[in-house]
């Protein structure tokens, strides 16, 4: 190949690369986000949050020690909190009885109206925390 395809050539390849990697959203672009997650006051030892924006698209991350951090797309954006429950049933994310929304869906030590029927709700603009303060009851 001469010097001038070569270019061209590797020209074509940078821009599908960028093409491939930004994609062609609506140029809303994200923004990374952190904050804590605490259950009765208390940091939430270990889950997932999971961001879903009004086109469906997911973005989730770990909580550990209350905290965590993720590149998520600006919009607003429901939230979903999960936290598997202690092993035997005891420990700190055990939750009183409070009737529908005290009570973890299956499986989940945190109520269900942080995660399979959440209430959770935000709207992403800059990389300011976003802390969620849940209750077991």
């Amino acid at each position: 190949m001469t010097f001038w395809k070569t270019k061209f050539v590797l020209a074509q390849f940078l821009a599908i690369t960028c093409f491939a990697v930004n994609g062609c959203g609506d140029g809303s672009g994200g923004v990374s986000v952190s904050g804590k997650v605490t259950l009765d006051g208390k940091p939430l030892p270990a889950g997932l949050i999971i961001f879903v924006d009004n086109a469906g698209a997911v973005v989730s991350t770990n909580v550990t020690n209350g905290e965590y951090k993720a590149f998520v797309p600006k919009g607003p954006h429901k939230v979903q909190i999960t936290a598997d429950p202690p092993a035997g049933g005891a420990g700190p994310l055990k939750l009183d009885e409070g009737g529908p929304s005290g009570t973890a869906s299956a499986g989940q030590a945190i109520p269900a109206k942080y995660n399979t029927n959440t209430e959770l709700q935000v709207t992403i603009e800059s990389g300011k925390p976003y802390d969620f303060a849940l209750t077991s009851n």
